[in-house]
This record gives structure tokens, C-alpha cells and sequence, in this order.
């Protein structure tokens, strides 16, 4: 766990100010589904990308570098 955080911290050190405090609410995120469970698009749609955890999980490839900005 050690190791994550502390590439964590490297990969955010350039990074602006906005990133790094977007980075910091995305880890308050566990993913367990509640948001999913309570969403009236997801009851409509049935697509993970239309709840939060699916917003959480683009963000978090974006700032990862899994997923390009453009």
C-alpha cells in the first residue's frame, strides 16, 4: 500500500493544483455501489458510465494517463 502512495505522490508532483485536489476527492471514493443502487438514470439506462462510480472511474483513468484527454 506503501508503494502505491508513494507513487501516487510522485506521478501528482507536477501536476496543477486542480488535478492534485481533484486526485484527493476521487480517493474518497471506496466504489461500493451505493450511488448505483440510488440512481434513478442508472434504473433507466443500466449503464455504469451514468452514475457516479462511472464518472469516478473515467476521471481516475483520465489522471492515470489510461484514458487520453482529447
Amino acid at each position: 500500500m506503501r508503494d502505491v502512495s508513494a507513487r501516487r505522490e510522485i506521478a501528482l508532483r507536477n501536476v496543477p493544483p486542480l488535478v492534485a485536489r481533484v486526485a484527493d476527492e476521487l480517493d474518497k471514493c471506496n466504489r461500493c455501489g451505493f450511488c448505483q443502487t440510488r440512481c434513478p438514470v442508472y434504473r433507466v439506462t443500466g449503464r455504469e458510465s451514468s452514475v457516479a462510480r462511472g464518472h469516478l472511474a473515467r476521471l481516475r483513468a483520465t489522471l492515470s494517463g489510461e484514458l487520453p484527454l482529447d
